[in-house]
Protein backbone atom coordinates (compact mmCIF):
# COMPACT_ATOMS: atom_id res chain seq x y z
CA UNK A 1 0.00 0.00 0.00
CA UNK A 2 2.84 2.17 -1.00
CA UNK A 3 -0.05 5.00 -2.57
CA UNK A 4 -2.90 4.41 0.67
CA UNK A 5 -1.74 8.58 1.60
CA UNK A 6 -2.40 9.60 -2.49
CA UNK A 7 -5.72 7.40 -2.26
CA UNK A 8 -7.06 8.74 1.12
CA UNK A 9 -6.07 12.31 -0.13
CA UNK A 10 -8.01 11.79 -3.65
CA UNK A 11 -11.04 10.50 -1.86
CA UNK A 12 -11.14 13.26 0.00
CA UNK A 13 -10.82 15.73 -2.66
CA UNK A 14 -13.52 13.87 -4.95
CA UNK A 15 -16.07 14.03 -2.25
CA UNK A 16 -15.70 17.90 -1.49
CA UNK A 17 -14.86 18.46 -5.41
CA UNK A 18 -18.57 16.21 -5.16
CA UNK A 19 -20.57 18.79 -2.70
CA UNK A 20 -19.16 21.77 -4.82
CA UNK A 21 -20.95 20.36 -8.30
CA UNK A 22 -24.05 19.88 -6.74
CA UNK A 23 -24.19 23.01 -5.36
CA UNK A 24 -23.50 24.25 -8.93
CA UNK A 25 -26.22 22.10 -10.41
CA UNK A 26 -28.97 22.78 -7.92
CA UNK A 27 -28.34 26.01 -6.68
CA UNK A 28 -28.39 25.16 -3.44
CA UNK A 29 -26.06 26.30 -0.49
CA UNK A 30 -24.24 22.76 0.46
CA UNK A 31 -21.49 24.60 2.38
CA UNK A 32 -23.47 24.34 5.48
CA UNK A 33 -22.95 20.52 4.72
CA UNK A 34 -19.58 20.46 4.64
CA UNK A 35 -18.44 20.56 7.76
CA UNK A 36 -20.73 18.18 9.04
CA UNK A 37 -19.64 16.06 6.34
CA UNK A 38 -16.17 15.89 6.95
CA UNK A 39 -16.75 14.90 10.75
CA UNK A 40 -18.58 12.30 8.81
CA UNK A 41 -15.76 11.41 7.01
CA UNK A 42 -13.25 11.62 9.17
CA UNK A 43 -14.99 9.73 11.92
CA UNK A 44 -15.19 7.10 9.32
CA UNK A 45 -11.46 7.11 8.70
CA UNK A 46 -10.40 6.18 12.18
CA UNK A 47 -13.03 3.40 12.54
CA UNK A 48 -11.43 2.03 9.07
CA UNK A 49 -7.93 2.49 10.49
CA UNK A 50 -8.54 1.28 14.00
CA UNK A 51 -8.58 -2.51 12.93
CA UNK A 52 -9.78 -5.20 15.52
CA UNK A 53 -7.39 -6.75 18.04
CA UNK A 54 -7.82 -10.52 18.30
CA UNK A 55 -8.32 -10.54 21.81
CA UNK A 56 -10.77 -7.53 23.34
CA UNK A 57 -8.93 -5.07 25.59
CA UNK A 58 -10.89 -3.58 28.13
CA UNK A 59 -11.67 0.66 27.04
CA UNK A 60 -10.85 3.73 28.80
CA UNK A 61 -12.84 6.51 26.65
CA UNK A 62 -13.05 10.16 27.73
CA UNK A 63 -14.62 11.82 24.55
CA UNK A 64 -14.09 15.61 25.97
CA UNK A 65 -11.09 15.29 28.18
CA UNK A 66 -7.96 14.47 28.75
CA UNK A 67 -7.07 10.56 29.43
CA UNK A 68 -3.75 10.73 32.18
CA UNK A 69 -1.90 7.91 33.32
CA UNK A 70 0.72 8.80 35.84
CA UNK A 71 2.40 8.01 39.02
CA UNK A 72 2.31 4.34 40.23
CA UNK A 73 -0.33 2.14 38.33
CA UNK A 74 -0.43 -1.37 36.56
CA UNK A 75 -0.04 -1.56 32.54
CA UNK A 76 -2.17 -3.87 31.06
CA UNK A 77 -3.45 -4.38 27.03
CA UNK A 78 -5.83 -1.20 26.84
CA UNK A 79 -8.13 0.68 24.47
CA UNK A 80 -8.04 4.47 25.07
CA UNK A 81 -10.14 6.58 23.10
CA UNK A 82 -10.81 9.99 22.63
CA UNK A 83 -12.76 12.53 20.32
CA UNK A 84 -10.87 15.44 21.31
CA UNK A 85 -8.30 15.40 23.86
CA UNK A 86 -4.89 14.07 24.81
CA UNK A 87 -3.81 10.98 26.19
CA UNK A 88 -1.17 10.78 28.64
CA UNK A 89 0.89 7.97 29.64
CA UNK A 90 3.87 7.70 32.28
CA UNK A 91 5.76 4.59 32.71
CA UNK A 92 8.33 5.82 34.46
CA UNK A 93 7.01 4.56 38.05
CA UNK A 94 4.57 2.37 36.45
CA UNK A 95 4.14 -1.73 36.98
CA UNK A 96 4.88 -3.09 34.10
CA UNK A 97 5.01 -6.60 33.26
CA UNK A 98 7.71 -8.58 31.33
CA UNK A 99 7.19 -9.27 27.76
CA UNK A 100 5.05 -6.81 25.43
CA UNK A 101 1.94 -5.15 26.56
CA UNK A 102 -0.37 -3.76 23.65
CA UNK A 103 -2.00 0.56 24.09
CA UNK A 104 -4.31 1.24 21.44
CA UNK A 105 -4.75 5.30 21.55
CA UNK A 106 -8.17 6.06 19.04
CA UNK A 107 -9.60 9.62 18.53
CA UNK A 108 -10.24 12.79 16.41
CA UNK A 109 -7.91 15.47 17.50
CA UNK A 110 -5.04 15.15 20.51
CA UNK A 111 -1.90 14.60 21.50
CA UNK A 112 -0.05 11.34 22.84
CA UNK A 113 2.37 11.49 25.17
CA UNK A 114 4.50 8.33 26.11
CA UNK A 115 7.31 8.52 28.85
CA UNK A 116 8.50 5.25 29.51
CA UNK A 117 12.05 4.00 31.36
CA UNK A 118 15.19 3.76 29.27
CA UNK A 119 15.32 -0.08 29.69
CA UNK A 120 12.08 -0.24 28.06
CA UNK A 121 11.54 -1.14 23.91
CA UNK A 122 9.11 0.53 21.78
CA UNK A 123 7.23 -0.72 18.58
CA UNK A 124 4.73 2.25 17.16
CA UNK A 125 2.14 2.47 14.51
CA UNK A 126 0.54 5.17 14.08
CA UNK A 127 -1.95 6.08 11.74
CA UNK A 128 -3.61 9.76 11.28
CA UNK A 129 -4.72 11.92 8.48
CA UNK A 130 -2.61 14.87 9.75
CA UNK A 131 0.26 15.22 12.38
CA UNK A 132 3.48 14.45 13.83
CA UNK A 133 5.74 12.27 15.73
CA UNK A 134 8.74 12.59 17.77
CA UNK A 135 9.94 9.55 18.83
CA UNK A 136 13.52 9.58 20.79
CA UNK A 137 15.51 12.09 18.96
CA UNK A 138 13.54 11.70 15.40
CA UNK A 139 10.89 14.13 14.24
CA UNK A 140 8.76 13.05 11.60
CA UNK A 141 5.26 14.68 9.69
CA UNK A 142 1.90 12.47 9.05
CA UNK A 143 -0.22 13.41 6.11
CA UNK A 144 -2.78 10.50 5.22
CA UNK A 145 -0.28 7.39 6.31
CA UNK A 146 0.42 5.05 8.75
CA UNK A 147 4.55 4.95 10.34
CA UNK A 148 5.76 1.90 12.26
CA UNK A 149 9.14 2.37 13.97
CA UNK A 150 10.63 0.52 16.97
CA UNK A 151 13.34 1.64 19.61
CA UNK A 152 16.94 0.34 18.54
CA UNK A 153 17.26 -1.45 22.10
CA UNK A 154 13.42 -3.17 20.77
CA UNK A 155 15.56 -6.81 20.44
CA UNK A 156 17.08 -7.04 23.64
CA UNK A 157 14.57 -5.13 25.82
CA UNK A 158 12.80 -7.73 28.52
CA UNK A 159 9.70 -5.05 28.50
CA UNK A 160 7.99 -3.81 25.60
CA UNK A 161 5.13 -1.11 24.74
CA UNK A 162 3.44 -1.74 21.71
CA UNK A 163 1.88 1.48 20.77
CA UNK A 164 -0.94 2.11 18.42
CA UNK A 165 -2.55 4.83 17.37
CA UNK A 166 -5.10 5.88 15.12
CA UNK A 167 -6.04 9.72 14.97
CA UNK A 168 -7.64 12.71 12.48
CA UNK A 169 -5.44 14.92 13.89
CA UNK A 170 -2.48 13.76 16.47
CA UNK A 171 0.85 14.67 18.17
CA UNK A 172 2.69 11.85 19.05
CA UNK A 173 5.43 11.92 21.77
CA UNK A 174 7.81 9.44 22.74
CA UNK A 175 10.02 9.93 25.87
CA UNK A 176 13.04 8.21 27.31
CA UNK A 177 13.82 8.45 30.62
CA UNK A 178 17.39 7.70 32.46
Amino acid sequence: MAHRRELDLGIVIALVGTVLTAHELTGLNLGSYLGPIILIIAGAWVLWHTGHAATPRPLTFHPFGAVLREGLWVVRDEQLAVLFGDISLDLTAARLPEGAVTLSCIGLVGDIDLRVPSTVGVRLSANALLGSIHFGGQRQRLLAQTVMLASPELGQAKQVVDLQTSFVLAHIHITWVS
